[in-house]
């Protein structure tokens, strides 16, 4: 029965706290994948990557030693790791791969196997997760919190999209841009430039004569949603920094980098931008603060329509 379903793969190496199943919205299951969408994943997988042990990822443990290194160790089968979505009918639910990316956990959807047999993917999108992530073992460890704040952002953007998408065309917009990111490797310094097209979109207006820069906009209005959000990000946790440091200054400096990278100019860490200490960081602080900023669009989008104009 399992393999006449159709799912979606997880391509992140999950830890489910869980005690087998849990439904992210009705007729939406996270389960194992049985032996036949596991033969199934294995065939979805591009030879090229599988040739360099993509699907053994799943499959395997890294054991620590003292000294700092490591060995591989092969599961039994009953503990292998490959999470699936189940999903009644022809199709998925489109919002589920949106919300598990907004989520606190991140997890990546890598395609779709449809009831008939066929695959739907991105091509670009599995390239670039395959060519980040091939052999590395980096587990997720994902609770029932984690899975209940998937349900409620699905039901957060349907409710979005079904009752306010042409109302607040911007934040719809975001959605899609958002969604595209995954076209773009993900340690590419081009990542920092697409991140802030999608902030502007939704923060910023056109700037005309008098009127404040793209910087200051981005730098006051995102201190003030940093103020107002559940959870408040420290931007010491990716930064370090002294105490002088501020979150607009680090806005400030990201903007900076971001205009070098689409200017083609070279950046200093070691000087101008020693506040956001290197690429890395920067990508994994706006990736984060991105979506802290879509969520909150979409809770209340009335404040963000108001401060794109402002």
């Amino acid at each position: 029965m399992g393999n006449r379903r159709g799912f979606i793969f997880i391509g992140d190496i999950l830890e489910v706290n869980i005690d087998s199943e849990f439904e992210i919205i009705p007729g939406h299951l996270l389960k194992k994948a049985n032996s036949n969408q596991i033969e199934t994943i294995k065939m979805s997988i591009p030879e090229t990557d599988n040739t360099f042990g993509f699907t053994k990822r799943y499959e395997l443990d890294k054991k620590e030693e003292s000294n700092g290194s490591g060995s591989y160790i092969g599961l039994e089968e009953s503990d292998w790791k490959y999470w699936i979505i189940e999903y009644d009918g022809n199709q998925v639910d489109d919002n589920i791969d949106l919300s598990l990316l907004l989520s606190k956990a991140d997890i990546h959807v890598l395609f779709q196997i449809i009831p008939s047999g066929g695959r739907m993917y991105s091509i670009q999108g599995l390239h670039n997760y395959l060519s980040d992530n091939t052999m590395l073992l980096h587990k997720k460890i994902i609770t029932k919190e984690n899975l209940i704040e998937v349900r409620e952002l699905t039901y957060l953007i349907e409710n979005f999209i079904e009752i306010r998408k042409d109302i607040y065309s911007y934040i719809y917009k975001s959605l899609a841009d958002f969604r595209s990111l995954k076209q773009i490797p993900r340690k590419s310094s081009f990542m920092i430039v697409a991140i802030f097209s999608i902030l502007e979109t939704l923060l910023v207006h056109n700037p005309q004569k008098g009127d404040s820069s793209i910087t200051h906009q981005l730098k006051t209005k995102l201190n003030l949603l940093n103020n107002r959000f559940d959870e408040k990000i420290d931007f010491r946790l990716f930064f370090g920094g002294p105490d002088s440091n501020t979150f607009e200054l680090i806005i400030e400096k990201l903007y900076s980098y971001r205009s070098d990278i689409a200017h083609g100019d070279f950046s200093n860490f070691n000087k101008e931008l020693s506040a956001i200490v290197g690429k890395e960081r920067a990508i994994d602080f706006l990736y984060f603060l991105l979506k802290k900023v879509i969520i909150h669009a979409l809770k209340e989008p009335q404040l963000i329509s108001d401060l794109k104009i402002c």
